[in-house]
């Protein structure tokens, strides 16, 4: 089962550098107009934050990349074989729901817009993960206050 595993990884791993690659290359600079509060001289723009996120996240996925391809092929010499394993839907509805609240959340975010959907699908994350401390929640409502700060008043990016 490992060694299929470290092969998950490592098709995984490649797809998410590959798309944090089209992000980087071509869906900021289509999507964020260069507007910034202190001017473009300055080096922060409205794109900073997404290049700065994009890269971190190509960064963890290529991390990944190495370090299973190194377990791979460990694996691969010392022989080990793939079992086969059954998906047990019943222990993964977790997963599953948080996936869909994820969904429900875009679906929202573009409806009634980043205010409302950010009150009502993070705390039913939350819920549904086991989290039942208040400072949680009031952890999830700050991190969103600051999310629109910055992004409506900082990097002058109107949320819907």
């Amino acid at each position: 089962m490992e060694i299929k595993r470290q092969r998950t990884n490592i098709i995984v791993s490649a797809i998410i550098i590959v798309i944090a690659a089209i992000t980087w290359f071509f869906v900021i600079p289509s999507q964020i107009r260069v507007n910034s509060l202190w001017g473009s001289s300055s080096g922060v723009t409205g794109r900073t934050f997404p290049y700065f996120a994009t890269g971190l996240i190509a960064m963890a996925a290529l991390g990944e990349l190495i370090q299973s391809a190194m377990a791979y092929t460990k694996l691969k010499r010392s022989g080990a074989k793939a079992e086969k394993k059954r998906i047990e839907w019943t222990s993964e509805l977790r997963a599953v729901l948080i996936f869909a609240l994820c969904i429900i959340y875009a679906v929202l975010f573009d409806r009634v817009g980043y205010i409302v959907s950010t009150l009502i699908v993070p705390p039913v994350m939350l819920f549904v993960m086991g989290s039942r401390k208040w400072y949680h929640y009031a952890s999830v409502y700050a991190v969103g206050a600051a999310m629109y700060l910055i992004f409506v008043y900082l990097l002058q990016i109107r949320l819907p």
